[in-house]
């Protein structure tokens, strides 16, 4: 019988002290930002500044979702052949291009290409820093800092989406690839 591992339940104070988690609490907020905002908001700025129909809209946000599952699939299935830095790595270079491509003045087939982007590239950044928490900061408080990150990410889920709502209202739904751009 292998003998259980002693894990430590941290203060507040504690994980403000713990070096790099307010990084990955960032990174938290931001990429579930970025997912919760693009599923809440893309389809009326496709509507709004690029011409699309509501149909086409809705039609284009499946197509983010296929990107959302996809990407996950994809990471899961590279989990053995790519190490989970690389695929950090390749998911914020996916996003970078998917960001660039809803920012430059196009057509139909860039945006959509655009959006499909944005959820494969976002896709996978989440669930690979959640598994990198022991290595990151050790099995010991690895419970205490992923409950934090857990946290910190459906905070960004609850506090972005309204948050571009009261830029829209401000200035403008066209605002939404810099507003991405920004979390990102």
């Amino acid at each position: 019988i292998q003998a259980e591992e002693q894990t430590k339940n941290l203060s507040a104070k504690e994980m403000l002290l713990t070096p790099g988690l307010w990084i990955v609490w960032v990174i938290m907020l931001a990429t579930n930002g970025i997912e919760c905002v693009c599923g809440n908001w893309c389809s009326t700025y496709l509507v709004e500044t690029k011409g699309f129909t509501g149909g086409q809209g809705a039609l284009t946000m499946t197509c983010y979702y296929v990107g959302l599952t996809l990407g996950r699939c994809l990471s899961g299935a590279l989990a053995s052949k790519v190490k989970t830095w690389n695929r950090i790595y390749i998911s914020c270079g996916i996003l970078a291009v998917a960001l660039i491509m809803l920012l430059l003045p196009g057509g139909t087939v860039l945006s959509v290409a655009g959006v499909f982007l944005v959820g494969l590239g976002n896709s996978s950044i989440y669930p690979n820093f959640i598994y990198l928490t022991p290595y990151n900061f050790g099995k010991d408080i690895s419970q205490a800092v992923m409950g934090s990150q857990v946290a910190f990410a459906f905070t960004g889920v609850m506090l972005f989406p309204p948050l571009f709502g009261l830029f829209v209202q401000m200035g403008g739904i066209f605002s939404f690839p810099l507003f991405m751009t920004v979390l990102f």
